[in-house]
């Protein structure tokens, strides 16, 4: 994937679909009974949309949202190469989606107890740096680590349980609160001062 950005924080993603082998011919050497529909060749864009973009929920689409939506990217990235603009001004209008972004606020230490909380449902947080699965797999690890010393009455489980969590919050938050920086690591920096939460890519 290729991620160009400008300086006002408009940024286009570009990924290109073109397999050095067909899924077909893949799935007819390893699994042959495994039928697959053909996927020709393709390329995958996600473009912010210009500032003030009102995006409905899906359930709210009519004919003309996805028009609308591709003309509200090609605004946001007025002035890019021609080759950018083309790219979205060729968008299939019937695969157009939008990805909405939902995260968390860093919590502040809670009390622990026998029930606690790994990977999203602690730390949801934007798609950013690419870290959600990772870090929730390195929740899962920390917390079994914690739970194996109690089992073993090297501590109690509720300690067990508190020692994970304020680990966690000492490895996570950072991260969380990077990626609710992302307009401006997109952006290279430029944005201070301005709304951060406006613009959602649409793909």
């Amino acid at each position: 994937m290729i991620i160009a950005a400008d300086r006002k924080g408009s940024r286009l993603l570009i990924a290109v679909y073109q397999p050095r082998q067909r899924a077909a011919d893949a799935a007819a050497a390893i699994a042959p009974d495994v039928r697959l529909e053909p996927v020709e060749d393709y390329v995958m864009i996600s473009c912010s949309v210009a500032p003030g973009t009102v995006i409905p929920p899906a359930a709210q689409w009519t004919d003309g949202t996805p028009a609308m939506l591709r003309d509200a990217m090609l605004a946001a990235i007025e002035g890019w190469h021609p080759a950018a603009r083309a790219l979205v001004a060729g968008v299939d209008l019937d695969s157009v989606f939008v990805i909405p972004f939902g995260f968390l606020e860093p919590a502040p230490p809670w009390e622990p107890s026998r029930v606690t909380l790994v990977g999203d449902a602690a730390h949801a947080m934007l798609p950013t740096l690419g870290l959600g699965a990772n870090l929730a797999l390195r929740d899962a690890a920390s917390l079994l680590d914690q739970l194996s010393a109690a089992a073993r009455g090297e501590v109690g489980l509720v300690p067990a349980i508190g020692a994970y969590e304020q680990q966690m919050r000492d490895d996570v938050y950072p991260f969380m609160r990077m990626t609710m920086d992302h307009d401006r690591q997109f952006g290279g920096g430029a944005l201070k001062g301005r709304d951060q939460h406006d613009d959602a890519p649409a793909g």
